[in-house]
Formats: C-alpha cells, sequence, structure tokens
C-alpha cells in the first residue's frame, strides 16, 4: 500500500496562498501611466514577515532562522525613482541583527493595455539594505500595485531577546528575536 503524504491545509497557509495569487494577479492587472503627483503608498499593515520554509507568520523567530519580508506597495514609479527597504544591520548591534545574502535582479511590470512584459530597473539586496532603482530611461510613469520579497537571516548570539525592525519609508515592522540559549546551556554542562 502506498504511504499518503498529508498536506498541511491550515487556514493560515491557505490565507498566504490566495494572499500571494490575488497580489500577484493585482501586479500584472493594475499597471497604466498615471500623473507624476501620485506617491508610493506604503501603510504599517503592509510589511509582512513570514518564516521561509513555511511561509507562514510567527510570534517569534530564533538565531539562524530564515525569514520572507513581504512588501505590498501601491502608486506609481517614475524614470530614476530609488525605493530603499533597510534593517537593522550588524553595524548598529552585533549580537542581534538581521542580515541578506546579496543578490540583484531585475524588475518587470506587465502593461495590460500592451500586453507586455517592460523591464523597469533592478532591485539589489545588500548585508543592510534593499533597493529597487527604475530605469532613467522609462518612458512613462506607471500607476501599480504589487508587492516585492526578499529573505533575510536572523542573528541573535545574545541571551536576550531583542526586537529587529525593518523599515520602508516612514513604517516599520518589529520582529521578535529569542535569546540564545545554547552559549548558557553549553556554559552549564561545563560546570
Amino acid at each position: 500500500m502506498k504511504k499518503q503524504r498529508r498536506i498541511d491545509c491550515s487556514l493560515p497557509f491557505m490565507w498566504a496562498i490566495l494572499f500571494s495569487i490575488i497580489v500577484a494577479i493585482s501586479m500584472f492587472m493594475q499597471c497604466k501611466p498615471v500623473n507624476a503627483a501620485d506617491r508610493i503608498n506604503i501603510g504599517s499593515n503592509n510589511i509582512y514577515v513570514l518564516d521561509q520554509k513555511t511561509q507562514k507568520t510567527r510570534t517569534e523567530y530564533s538565531d539562524g532562522d530564515f525569514i520572507s519580508v513581504v512588501l505590498n506597495y501601491s502608486g506609481e514609479i517614475k524614470s530614476g525613482q530609488r525605493i530603499v527597504v533597510n534593517w537593522d544591520s550588524k553595524d548598529k548591534n552585533n549580537k542581534a541583527y538581521l542580515t541578506a545574502i546579496s543578490e540583484e535582479k531585475d524588475v518587470y511590470i506587465l502593461d495590460k493595455n500592451k500586453n507586455q512584459k517592460i523591464k523597469v530597473g533592478f532591485c539589489t539586496v545588500s548585508r543592510d539594505k534593499a533597493v529597487i532603482v527604475i530605469d532613467d530611461g522609462l518612458p512613462n510613469s506607471y500607476k501599480i500595485n504589487g508587492f516585492f520579497s526578499f529573505n533575510l537571516q536572523v542573528r541573535n548570539t545574545d541571551n536576550k531577546e531583542h526586537s529587529l525592525k525593518v523599515r520602508f519609508n516612514n513604517d516599520e515592522m518589529l520582529i521578535k528575536v529569542m535569546g540564545n540559549t545554547t552559549f548558557l546551556d553549553e556554559k552549564k554542562r561545563l560546570c
């Protein structure tokens, strides 16, 4: 008899999948030229932190955990624009911090009027920030709804709990990081 795999269909898992599908569809369906007076508008409820493996939210993380940061945005993009996200890095606190693997990738939108994929810039993720740069030669401003995401690693070598921040424009998300008890357990074992 074949062993059946159980699929986790918990409510948070289903909401995460539904949310991803809706955001992806809206990102590709909402591209159109707009007035340059529009601005990117982010609310604090538009920054999400998910466990990278399970893609579920958690109330706390530990040293070594990987997280996915998802930023929803709506507004316009225009030639030369820079969108910056930063987080508590090792420069601020060498015991508890967030770090990323450096990467660079192109950023595309789908122009629904032309049904055409348009390269509008690139995203660079470094150790302490992510920057999206919109190409200088972009002929129009585009009204968009969408998201971008990147992965970070949680580090905490301290035995104390810390709250680390991810910042985007004037908004921030706090990430609770539990104290690292590995050092304390090792010390007790040696005594």
